[in-house]
């Protein structure tokens, strides 16, 4: 839903998710589009963010055991109702295997979504959770699942998957709403270590950043002020991220002190390029 450029956020875990067939076509005709209108970018798609709606039939059918269903919502005979999931974008591809699979182990799930085991058993358990407005989408195999919504959320551990689990689709799904939430899949748990190196990196990128567009605007400018230069250097940044103030000043005094810019010998608060 939207499009980061370089410096706005640290760089994200990805997982090779092999998405549905008109996912990926959409997603090529979008980049075609946008290299077209951008050639000095390039556009990566993150598949651990994100969210995904799919409208989803089931059949309402209170003596039916085995009832047809599908995420186009096409069902047999009976009455049918829908449902739109919003579900976290490489959750999709798991999801949608059951649309035309009676059952699945986590393994085989794992190895048709290109999934690691333990992602995959994470990205299931989130459709196995009841909820106090619907009952869970999926159930592992010989469980028993009621029509009717829960009064509490039951969570379902990733841990208690393992490989041979079998998880079916669970034909006695109902829904209160019409629109339902899937909780967001925690990934990887990512130390503490891990997330300040991420945020040092991104520091550091926006760091040479601030200092290449300093030294194109002296180098353009000659002698500048130090307000003046401030806000054209946060001019020249604003497409990729926002500068602060205090960030152009520590750029500032770093080029100084390797001695791309000085000060002004007579004018107060002014700076002049070193050629």
């Amino acid at each position: 839903r939207s499009i980061l450029t370089k410096g706005h956020w640290p760089r994200l875990d990805d997982l090779n998710v092999r998405l549905p067939s008109s996912s990926v076509a959409a997603a090529v005709m979008f980049k075609s589009f946008y290299a077209g209108k951008y050639r000095s970018r390039i556009l990566e798609f993150c598949l651990t963010q994100g969210f995904f709606d799919i409208r989803m039939g089931y059949q309402h059918k209170q003596n039916s055991t085995t009832p047809e269903y599908s995420s186009s919502g096409e069902m047999g005979k009976g009455r049918t109702r829908y449902v739109t999931l919003n579900v976290p974008t490489f959750a999709v591809a798991p999801l949608l295997l059951f649309s035309g699979s009676n059952a699945l182990t986590v393994a085989e799930i794992a190895s048709q979504t290109g999934l690691p085991t333990q992602e995959a058993a994470r990205a299931v358990a989130a459709f196995l959770r009841h909820t106090n407005v619907c009952s869970s989408i999926l159930r592992v195999c010989g469980s028993t699942s009621s029509p009717s919504p829960l009064g509490r959320p039951t969570p379902t551990a990733s841990a208690t998957l393992t490989a041979d689990t079998s998880i079916e689709f669970n034909d006695k799904f109902r829904s209160s709403v019409k629109f339902v939430k899937i909780g967001s899949v925690m990934l990887r748990e990512k130390s503490e270590a891990g997330v300040k190196e991420a945020t040092a990196t991104a520091h550091r990128e926006r760091s040479l950043e601030i200092s290449a567009q300093i030294i194109k605007v002296m180098k353009s400018r000659q002698t500048h002020d130090h307000f003046a230069l401030v806000s054209d250097v946060q001019s020249g940044l604003k497409h990729i991220f926002a500068a602060g103030a205090d960030d152009i000043k520590k750029g500032i005094e770093s080029l100084i002190n390797k001695e791309f810019i000085k000060r002004h010998p007579t004018q107060h608060g002014h700076y002049v390029y070193i050629s």
